[in-house]
C-alpha cells in the first residue's frame, strides 16, 4: 500500500508542508489545486516567487523589507526622524503603517531573544539599533514588541540597555483588540520571574545589562559609550 504520492506531486506536498502554517493536508489541497489550474496560474505564483527571490532585500537602515535600500520610510523627509519605532518583523511595520496614526521611523529587530530557540541577542538587529542612535537627531526610541514572554523579555533587556544613554525609551507592548488565546492560557502569562529565568538561561546577568553582556560588534560598542 503507497503511503506516499509518486515523484514530483510528493515533493510539491512536502514543500508546501514545510511552510509555516500550512499542514500535510492544506499541503496536499494546495498541491492538487495547482495541478488542476490552469498553466498562467502556475506560471504567475511561480514568477511571483521568483521576483521576490530576486528583488526584495532588506533595508541597510532600518531592517524593513524592500527593492531598494533605503526603505520609502527611511527615504521619507517628512518623516519625524527624531523617533524610532522598534518591531519584531516587517509585517509589524505595515500593522502600524495601516492606522495612520505614526509618523515616526521604524527599526526591526529580526525577532525577539528566544533562549528556547537558541535565538540570543547577538543573532538579532540591534547591533544596527545602537549605530542609528549616534545620531543625535534620535530623541525617542519606542519599543512595540509583542504581547508574549519572548516579547516583553526583549523589551526588558533592550530598556535596560538603552538606559545607558540620554535617550527616552518608551515600552508599548502591542495590545490585540481582544483577549485572544493567550490571554485565557496561564502559562502565557508574562511574570517577572520566569522572564528574567529565560534570560538568564541565555547567559545574561540578570540584576543589569550592559554593551558587553550582548557580544556585539566593537562599533557599536564603541557608538554606545558615545551616546552614553
Amino acid at each position: 500500500m503507497a503511503l506516499a504520492y509518486d515523484g514530483a506531486i510528493q515533493r510539491l506536498i512536502d514543500a508546501f508542508a514545510n511552510l509555516p502554517g500550512i499542514g500535510p493536508k492544506g499541503a496536499q489541497r494546495i498541491a492538487f489545486y495547482l495541478l488542476n489550474a490552469p498553466d498562467e496560474e502556475s506560471q504567475a505564483l511561480i514568477d511571483a516567487i521568483t521576483e521576490v527571490k530576486e528583488k526584495v532585500r532588506f533595508c541597510d537602515i532600518c531592517g524593513n523589507v524592500c527593492e531598494t535600500s533605503p526603505c520609502p520610510v527611511c527615504a521619507d523627509p517628512r518623516r519625524d526622524h527624531s523617533v524610532i519605532c522598534v518591531v519584531e518583523e516587517p509585517r509589524d511595520v505595515m500593522s502600524i503603517e495601516r492606522t495612520r496614526e505614526y509618523r515616526g521611523m521604524y527599526h526591526v529587530l529580526g525577532g525577539v531573544i528566544n533562549p528556547m530557540a537558541n535565538v540570543q541577542p547577538s543573532d538579532l538587529n540591534i547591533a544596527k539599533l545602537i549605530e542609528r542612535l549616534k545620531d543625535s537627531e534620535v530623541k525617542e526610541v519606542i519599543l512595540a514588541l509583542n504581547p508574549n514572554v519572548e516579547g516583553e523579555a526583549t523589551t526588558s533587556f533592550l530598556s535596560q540597555l538603552l538606559s545607558q544613554t540620554d535617550i527616552k525609551v518608551t515600552p508599548r507592548i502591542r495590545r490585540r483588540n481582544h483577549p485572544g488565546p493567550c490571554a485565557r492560557r496561564p502559562s502565557c502569562r508574562l511574570n517577572g520571574s520566569r522572564m528574567f529565568r529565560m534570560l538568564g538561561a541565555s547567559g545574561l546577568d540578570k540584576s543589569g545589562f550592559s554593551y558587553n553582556e550582548l557580544h556585539l560588534p566593537n562599533q557599536a560598542g564603541d557608538t554606545l559609550k558615545k551616546i552614553g
